[in-house]
């Protein structure tokens, strides 16, 4: 009896765990993606982004990476993974109207900026 309430108690210290864990992660989680969004809003109007864009020859390839990299991250909730993905539709957005706002960017950021919230 004694070593099925040890199990019983290990179980639920595991399981408490893995919880605070999940949590803790999901708020580093939304550390980065504030991060991230913050460089975007910073780099949108640059005429170096305008012109190069995201190419892999580039700094601003470096933050699409990274964003890409959150997006797939297991430890993220399935609402942070669809903020990254906003994130980078965003980013790719502000590439094509050279840094300026339209529905779809004031959609976007409005999304991405809940989810940090």
């Amino acid at each position: 009896m004694k070593s099925f309430k040890l199990r019983a108690i290990l179980i639920l210290l595991c399981t408490a765990l893995l919880i605070c864990t999940s949590v803790h992660n999901a708020k580093a989680g939304n550390v980065e993606l504030q991060k991230l969004y913050n460089e975007l809003m910073g780099f949108k109007h640059d005429a170096g982004f305008h012109r190069v864009g995201f190419g892999v020859c580039c700094i601003y390839n470096k933050w699409k990476l990274k964003v890409e990299g959150l997006r797939n991250r297991s430890d993220l909730s399935t609402t942070e993974k669809i903020a990254a993905g906003d994130l980078l539709m965003l980013g790719l957005e502000y590439m094509e109207t050279k840094g300026k706002e339209n529905d779809y960017t004031r959609f976007a950021r409005e999304a991405i900026t809940e989810t940090l919230e």
